[in-house]
């Protein structure tokens, strides 16, 4: 479609619609780079079309500006950028660690409210996710990412109005991150074949071997993403690693494939760290003495592990044999992390060697809550050999 540029000399709001209508659907690369940045909401939208027509990608989202006898709402595009002279985007670069630039379709405004809107799509821009329709945003952040959105109840009666859902300082980053976000569904697999699975973005690592996985871990771990949906077919033991190197920073929804689909089973938030000593779910047994170095076996599936080592042995496993019901993995997990924090307490072991036997999305929670940071060897059971390999140790993680 051909911009007419004419319009520019009298640029009313009809012209300025059938404008933006033209410059939407225009293939004229060298018009579009013409337009001027002096007119504001016309050139956001020829810099928009340009990222699209020149496959840059870009995040774009709202917030909502109040005073000067107008509420509005103004659009940013953030989009990568090395060292931009632009002073609007000083605080979230420093914040995130992450090099972008950024366009309003209107720049009438005061104060620094756009601060939430611009990290929210700087964030989405730096891990890839997308934004869902309707939100827009208002907010204030200071260094420890608190955020206060001066006006909030005004803000919100104007988004309201625009059928918009304004989010502000209710809420805290972390909670913001995890609502405004389209999740993404990954699905880890180890096999031979390859397979596509509708609706899941798919990683196949292929067999794994009877050596070392730890760079593997780390591979499959940065194909996931914060707040991502995700879904293994693989050994519990090569999901536990993944969650271990991912750790507890953000929460990550995991699934469980039950009857033919996948099925919500935990989420790997702060609450799988909770301390109690609360062992109702699970059957520990003790030792009289306490060895520097010991074998730490979990049994919460079919295969009954055994121990791996010649170092005195734990079992720890669940008081009812069966299936788990998807409803206590979240429960069962985390009291399985708290048994091993209490076996260290109790007996001071410095080394341990560990064998999972149990469902997958419950490996990979257990991995996220305890870390990096536990001395302990990883042992997988490879049915070809009947026999024990130790895959990976937790601190070669780091």
């Amino acid at each position: 479609m051909t911009i007419n540029l004419d319009y520019l000399d009298n640029l009313n709001p009809k012209r300025l619609e059938i404008l933006k209508e033209q410059i939407k659907n225009s293939h004229d690369i060298e018009t579009l780079r013409n337009i001027p940045e002096n007119y504001r909401s016309i050139y956001y939208c020829a810099q928009k079309r340009l990222f699209e027509l020149e496959n840059i990608a870009f995040k774009e989202t709202e917030f909502v500006a109040i005073g000067n006898s107008k509420n509005k709402l103004i659009k940013i595009i953030v989009f990568k950028a090395k060292n931009p002279n632009n002073h609007y985007t000083k605080k979230i670069k420093e914040l995130l660690k992450f090099d972008f630039d950024a366009i309003f379709n209107d720049e009438n405004f005061d104060g620094d409210s756009y601060n939430l809107a611009m990290y929210v799509a700087a964030y989405a821009l730096m891990h890839n996710k997308n934004i869902k329709e309707n939100y827009c945003f208002s907010g204030i952040i200071d260094e420890s990412l608190k955020i206060k959105t001066p006006g909030l109840q005004e803000k919100q009666k104007y988004a309201n109005s625009k059928n918009k859902i304004l989010i502000g300082e209710n809420l805290n980053l972390h909670e913001i991150l995890n609502q405004v976000f389209m999740p993404d569904r990954k699905l880890i697999l180890a096999r031979n074949e390859q397979l596509s699975v509708p609706g899941f973005k798919v990683l196949n690592v292929g067999n794994l071997p009877k050596i070392d996985w730890t760079s593997t871990i780390k591979q499959a771990a940065k194909f996931i993403e914060p707040f991502d949906e995700v879904a293994f077919n693989c050994p519990a033991s090569f999901a536990f690693g993944i969650g271990a190197y991912l750790g507890s920073i953000y929460p990550y929804k995991v699934l469980h494939f039950q009857s033919g689909q996948y099925l919500q089973a935990l989420d790997t938030d702060r609450e799988l760290k909770t301390i109690d000593y609360n062992f109702s779910e699970l059957v520990i047994n003790t030792l009289e003495s306490a060895p520097k170095e010991l074998n730490i076996l979990l049994h919460f599936a079919s295969h009954e592990p055994t121990a791996p080592t010649n170092k005195p042995t734990i079992k720890i496993e669940a008081k009812v044999k069966g299936n788990i019901p998807i409803e206590n993995y979240k429960e069962t997990t985390r009291q399985i992390n708290n048994a091993i924090n209490y076996l260290k307490r109790q007996y001071q072991f410095k080394k341990v060697n560990l064998v999972l036997s149990m469902p997958v999305a419950m490996a990979f929670a257990l991995g996220c809550a305890i870390g990096k940071f536990l001395n302990a060897s990883v042992y997988h059971y490879f049915f070809d050999s009947g026999s024990y390999f130790k895959v990976f140790n937790l601190s070669d993680l780091s």
